[in-house]
């Protein structure tokens, strides 16, 4: 394998911010995003019913980005498990699932924002896109209501289809989603032009 592969590899597996930065900033780095997603889990969630409008999309996609997906992957998980100890929790109790649902959506985010090279004016509002519609059909879809469905609700609902779309048009669902997917596309382009932060959405 070629320098400029391994380069190219490090910078897809450790983010591309990330990777520049020396041990010390990475640690900081890592442990200021896992304390993010603690706090967004902890005190940023409300349970509603089977429901639970949070901020973990967005806390999610956005440690993949800037983190990588391997550390990415683990302080989402990290910060869903340690959240919930912290905060309330949900009505039916902390679950694996969700939390892997949540790494799962950093892990696909860092990948594919620091892997796809694409350099047109607004690559990053079509990688941001692209990311919201896979972990929305692989996290929200496959994993959340998966798990959902045969943990506690199979036996309410005939089949699994018909509580996802029983899921998909909860007004608590849209709301969550359109919140979350919505800030990104505000936040991302925003920690871009603070110069301080030196993160590359381009």
């Amino acid at each position: 394998m070629s320098e400029k592969t391994k380069a190219t590899w490090r910078e897809v597996l450790f983010s591309k911010n990330l990777v520049k930065k020396n041990k010390s900033h990475k640690i900081a780095y890592i442990a200021i995003m896992t304390a993010l997603n603690i706090a967004v889990n902890a005190l940023a969630s409300l349970p509603l019913g089977f429901e639970i409008l949070s901020l973990t999309i967005l806390s999610s996609v956005l440690t993949g980005i800037l983190i990588g997906p391997l550390f990415g992957f683990a302080a989402c998980f990290i910060g869903d498990t340690l959240g919930f100890m912290i905060g309330a929790g949900g009505a039916n109790g902390w679950t694996p699932w969700i939390g892997l649902a949540t790494a799962m959506m950093a892990l696909i985010a860092g990948f594919l924002f620091n892997g796809l090279r694409w350099k047109f004016k607004g690559a990053w509002a079509i990688k941001l896109a692209l990311i919201g519609l896979i972990t929305f059909l692989v996290c929200t879809v496959g994993i959340n209501t998966t798990a959902m469905y045969f943990l506690w609700y199979s036996k309410t609902f005939s089949s699994w289809g018909e509580f996802l779309i029983f899921r998909l048009l909860s007004p608590i669902q849209i709301m969550n989603n359109l919140l979350n997917y919505g800030l990104l596309f505000a936040v991302l382009p925003t920690l871009g032009k603070i110069k301080p932060l030196k993160i590359s959405i381009d």
